[in-house]
């Protein structure tokens, strides 16, 4: 019992061969919540930050608590924003060119007010190299380096582009907010709990692989589900939480991909709420969709949607 206590993933093993039982499901369900609040405590919510050179092709450590996974159906809102982050750069550069007396003036203002710059800004020889330093400490929501430089050099030309672009982040900011307020619940009690095991090595996988093991599993129902956290260690474990009415259609779903996602992206073991639909070292599966509409029990809105879902895998 030692080892078994030691050991999250046996603990919560236990936990789900105890939910079989009517008269041992209490003690089950205590189990299982004291292994997620054993999680939430020991990783922080990870978030969909600004890619940088040094973060595009890695699987995110976890950071600041407060931080969100947006889903993939804001990929093209965050890739937009930063591609006007980029042109606002590339225009800025021959203003600072025509209005700058030297590249040693630009270079002393910088490493002035900002020391931390000395370093890099060492062997930049050029007003782009000397951009090029300063537009990777900014972010497409924090354009100080660049405004400080603008307005010591009193660049009058360049304050309507970071205007227009600060209303661009704004606009997009409230929308996130809108999503936030629809999607977030204020605590995730109400949500169902999704965990994938992957015997992936962290450094070979990016968050796009993330995003495509979601759509394989879930097909149209991934844009409901929201990345929780992210932990490494001997294999990649994924959580996310799904809203609780989807349950039964996420289960039948994700059944008829357990092929791919074994294939695909090696996975190891997946849990979604109490079910373990998959498990390779116990070679678990969920049972078929005939028992499982029985076992879950669905209220009519639920089952509405899961009828739905049905009758459209059959008119395939």
């Amino acid at each position: 019992m030692i080892a078994v206590s030691d050991d999250l993933s046996k603990l919560r093993s236990l936990g789900n061969i105890l939910m079989e039982l009517e008269k041992t499901k209490p003690l089950a369900q205590d189990i299982i919540k004291e292994c997620d609040e054993i999680v939430n405590r020991s990783v922080t919510t990870a978030v969909a930050r600004p890619a940088t050179s040094s973060t595009v092709n890695q699987l995110p450590t976890a950071v600041s608590a407060g931080e969100f996974f947006f889903n993939a159906a804001y990929k093209p809102v965050f890739n937009e924003i930063r591609g006007s982050f980029g042109s606002l750069r590339v225009n800025i550069v021959p203003l600072l060119a025509q209005s700058i007396p030297s590249v040693a003036d630009l270079k002393s203002f910088l490493q002035l007010s900002f020391p931390e710059l000395s370093a890099e800004l060492f062997n930049a020889d050029s007003i782009e190299d000397i951009m090029n330093v300063v537009g990777k400490k900014c972010r497409v929501n924090d354009l100080s380096l660049i405004k400080a430089t603008v307005k010591h050099f009193k660049i009058t030309e360049a304050k309507p582009l970071i205007s227009e672009y600060e209303e661009e982040v704004k606009t997009v900011c409230r929308s996130l907010k809108d999503f936030i307020r629809q999607n977030q619940p204020e605590h995730f009690l109400i949500c169902q709990t999704i965990q994938f095991t992957l015997g992936w090595e962290p450094d070979e996988h990016s968050l796009d692989d993330i995003r495509n093991l979601l759509e394989e599993a879930f097909k149209e129902l991934n844009k409901r589900i929201i990345v929780q956290s992210i932990h490494r260690g001997n294999s990649i474990i994924i959580i996310c939480y799904a809203p609780h009415h989807l349950l039964a259609a996420l289960l039948l779903e994700v059944q008829d991909n357990l092929t791919v996602l074994i294939k695909k992206f090696s996975l190891i073991r997946l849990t979604i709420g109490h079910y373990t639909v998959y498990d390779k070292r116990i070679r678990y599966k969920v049972v078929n969709n005939e028992s499982l509409v029985k076992e879950i029990k669905l209220a009519d809105g639920q089952k509405q949607e899961l009828r739905t879902l049905l009758d459209d895998k059959e008119g395939v």
